[in-house]
């Protein structure tokens, strides 16, 4: 991934969440999951021009907001967009687990292009984000159960930034874990 595919990875991380939050501080709830949704699909075309490849977790992000946002859109109930946040970090711990449970990284599978670690790397580092995303599902449940709609984003813009902080975290481990082939931070060279 080069320079100008970060920026514009990073960019299409966020900028779903910042409209959301914008549009909820000026139109209200609904009317920004409209945004949030439309934003979603923008980025992943966007991040998918740029790279020429299709953005995996965008692609799986962007279907998932498309479907829970038209569904809580449709219905008029906020529960299926918060509660999205829950199943999908419960789906990606599940499915991080059942790949040890099989003596694989699936993580390996996912970011093996990316990263050029031990076997060892890739099991610590599927350990940590299961606790991760399993803490995120945790944490959305009290959000929800707590937190009316209009805060809940509050919470949403907040797991979203701890995510992207415990994932450069990582690179502390995959920095130790790298093998001969990877640079300082454990990315494959490029070729």
């Amino acid at each position: 991934m080069n320079k100008k595919q970060f920026i514009v990875s990073v960019i299409a991380d966020f900028a779903p969440i910042i409209a959301f939050v914008v549009a909820t501080e000026l139109a209200g709830f609904m009317i920004a999951l409209l945004w949030l949704v439309a934003v979603a699909i923008l980025s992943v075309i966007i991040e998918w021009t740029v790279s020429r490849r299709p953005p995996k977790f965008g692609l799986v992000a962007s279907v998932t907001i498309f479907l829970f946002g038209v569904l809580s859109i449709v219905t008029g109930d906020e529960f299926y967009i918060i509660i999205k946040d829950t199943l999908y970090a419960l789906s990606f711990a599940v499915a991080l687990l059942l790949g040890l449970l099989f003596k694989r990284s699936y993580l390996e599978v996912l970011f093996g292009d990316y990263f050029a670690i031990t076997r060892r790397g890739w099991f610590v580092l599927t350990y940590r984000w299961i606790i991760f995303f399993f803490l995120l599902a945790i944490t959305n449940e009290f959000a929800r159960t707590l937190l009316v709609p209009d805060v809940w984003i509050y919470y949403k813009l907040v797991a979203v930034l701890s995510t992207w902080v415990f994932g450069f975290y990582q690179l502390t481990l995959t920095k130790r874990e790298r093998l001969p082939e990877a640079n300082t931070w454990g990315l494959r060279q490029s070729q």
